[in-house]
């Protein structure tokens, strides 16, 4: 991808956090709602806005496959941030421990009896997320359909984050989101100059580079 496509690529996603600041903004008498985030990982055509991108590669009928942007901390009336992204869905959870998240673990006993962390259904199978990502398109029923169906052949397995079973709240699922950072997002340890008796913030970041399936940007909006 060209440097200057790259450049407004990057500056139309800083234009679509502002704007979906300023309309939470509106909706909240001009309340402050911190940051927000989006970013881009794949091929764009040239001359093509964020916008008409992902009218053409997140919209399945009425459905939107994206929940971009996400504002960085939970709102009063969106829990759905980055901060939940990062560590409901994506995982593995700050906390640590077995959680249920695309690459979080649980516990079994091994052969000497100890309890051990191994990968849990999610992140033991790198198949069933594609497959999961793949059937996004199709709408909730048939996501549902497919967790039941594995329900029959294995352990209990749920959605992460708390998600409904069709992993759509309302008219949009932020699954592809996720499923789209798996190989990208890094989790970055905390500044220790920032640690001043409680815990410092984590911090988060993804690849900026040129690969064979396109640029991806993350691009924060104060």
């Amino acid at each position: 991808m060209p440097f200057h496509r790259g450049y407004q690529l990057a500056d139309d996603l800083c234009q679509a956090a502002k704007h979906a600041r300023r309309e939470e903004m509106n909706k909240k008498s001009d309340v402050d709602t911190g940051g927000w985030l989006d970013w881009h990982v794949g091929a764009a055509r040239p001359g093509e806005t964020v916008e008409e991108v992902r009218r053409r590669q997140y919209r399945a009928g009425t459905g939107d496959l994206t929940m971009r942007p996400y504002p960085l901390a939970e709102l009063d009336d969106r829990k759905q941030s980055w901060r939940w992204l990062d560590e409901d869905l994506l995982g593995p959870a700050i906390a640590g421990g077995a959680d249920g998240t695309f690459r979080g673990s649980r516990r079994e006993r091994d052969v000497g009896g100890q309890s051990v962390f191994v990968p849990n259904a999610w992140s033991g199978s790198r198949g069933r997320v594609k497959l999961l990502g793949s059937l996004l398109a199709s709408g909730p029923q048939e996501i549902a359909r497919q967790l039941a169906a594995w329900n029959t052949l294995s352990e209990p397995i749920s959605l992460p984050g708390a998600l409904p079973g069709g992993g759509y709240l309302g008219a949009a699922t932020p699954l592809r989101d996720a499923i789209e950072l798996m190989d990208l997002h890094v989790r970055l340890e905390p500044d220790p100059r920032t640690t001043t008796g409680a815990a410092a913030p984590h911090h988060s970041a993804t690849a900026s580079q040129d690969t064979p399936r396109g640029t991806s940007h993350m691009e924060n909006s104060p």
